[in-house]
């Protein structure tokens, strides 16, 4: 299959102001802060950045990913990246309640009911693990699409697991 330049990708870090060695260095720093790593050496180069420009790459590890929404504040789907499986499929119409807004602060907010605050001992294993929770609920979510019980189900599941929280503490 012919890869196929990351246009929304380039088109984000022309406006923020990115070139590739310096977006390196600051996802290269949120992934040692997330996974609490020291020591010399960067993992994340300007290669990396590059392939992911280009399209060579059209779905990043997943500490890459993870690094990449909070620089950029999108999801990574909004920035062109798909994983290799979804690739094809047209990407889906949200509706007004932003199903992946949604999901996503209602299983941030269940996990740190269940974790609690960082400082109570989560690693980069916890978040790690969180955020691939999440990204089965998004591929369910695209695959089957979502619907007024889903969404009650889940909204119902985060107040219990937040309410179960304060009530422990």
């Amino acid at each position: 299959m012919a890869r196929a330049r990351n246009e929304a990708f380039v088109a984000w870090m022309e406006r923020e102001g990115w070139s590739a060695p310096t977006l390196a260095k600051e996802l290269d720093a949120v992934v040692r802060r997330l996974t609490r790593r020291t020591g010399p050496g960067r993992e994340l180069s300007e290669i990396t950045v590059h392939k992911w420009r280009s399209g060579e790459t059209s779905w990043p590890q997943e500490k890459y990913r993870i690094a990449l929404e909070q620089v950029s504040g999108l999801m990574v789907a909004a920035l062109g990246f798909a994983p290799p499986d979804r690739r094809k499929k047209p990407a889906p119409v949200e509706d007004p309640v932003h199903r992946r807004s949604f999901l996503a602060l209602t299983t941030g907010s269940a996990g740190a009911a269940v974790l609690g605050p960082p400082a109570a001992g989560a690693g980069s294993g916890d978040v790690l693990r969180l955020r691939q929770q999440l990204d089965t609920l998004m591929a369910l979510d695209d695959s089957r699409g979502g619907h007024d019980t889903l969404e009650r189900a889940a909204l119902a599941d985060a107040s219990n697991a937040l309410s179960s929280s304060t009530q422990a503490h």
